[in-house]
């Protein structure tokens, strides 16, 4: 799919609703309720909305965000992978059954060859929980954790 600009009212959008997310979201770098936003709204292939707010740092001096910026956005990119998905799942493209590899032939060795899609939107290996133990054992050998149990009474 090949994006395109135009406007939000030519996809069902109603520019007001844009005109006010744009304030909000301005007002809240403005205010310092966020450091930073960069955002990209689109539907249909149409991007409607696309606008970068504040630095990238605390410094004064520091760079200004750009619609290109890259943002260290860690373990949140498990919710957009699963979305994005999901999606693919609704249109038939892609079963949650199937193995990653069908789509991905890279995706081999080590076992990879019997992770399942559903492993990927769920974030498990598909290894029973025996097998987990077990892998744990092979590796790190018998692991004497401390005891749980408290050794004095706690303050009272």
């Amino acid at each position: 799919m090949q994006l395109r600009q135009g406007l939000p009212n030519e996809v069902g959008v109603s520019p007001e609703r844009i005109r006010r997310i744009f304030t909000m979201l301005r007002d809240w770098v403005s205010d310092g309720t966020l450091p930073a936003v960069s955002v990209l709204v689109a539907r249909r292939g149409t991007i409607f909305l696309q606008e970068s707010f504040g630095t990238l740092g605390p410094d004064p001096n520091s760079p200004l965000v750009k619609p290109d910026t890259i943002f260290g956005i860690g373990s949140i990119t498990k919710v957009f992978t699963a979305t994005a998905i999901m999606l693919l799942v609704e249109d038939g493209l892609v079963g949650l059954n199937r193995k990653v590899q069908e789509y991905i032939p890279e995706f081999k060795g080590e076992g990879k060859e019997e992770v399942l899609v559903s492993h990927i939107v769920t974030h498990t290996s598909g290894m029973s929980d025996k097998e987990i133990r077990a892998l744990e054992d092979k590796i790190w050998g018998k692991v004497d954790f401390p005891s749980l149990e408290p050794t004095e009474h706690p303050i009272q």
